[in-house]
């Protein structure tokens, strides 16, 4: 993975990601919405995590998460 893929295609910060470790990295385990997922840049689908934080934000008030976007 490059340190791009570290970065949370939403808020930019450190996602956390430790999906090619032994153990099981928490991404695996959080379920991710898919209305969440449908709001990923191309470019970025199926090569970067989405951090824990994003993914609560959206669960929690998905009108306020997408108010707050600024994808690039």
């Amino acid at each position: 993975m490059t340190k791009e893929n570290f970065l949370c295609p939403f808020c930019r910060s450190n996602n956390q990601c430790d999906v090619d470790a032994i153990a099981v990295c928490w991404c695996r385990e959080k379920s991710v919405p898919q209305g969440l997922l449908d709001l990923l840049p191309l470019a970025s689908k199926q090569k970067h995590c989405i951090c824990a934080f994003c993914i609560d934000a959206y669960n929690k008030n998905i009108n306020l998460f997408k108010a707050g976007l600024s994808i690039d």
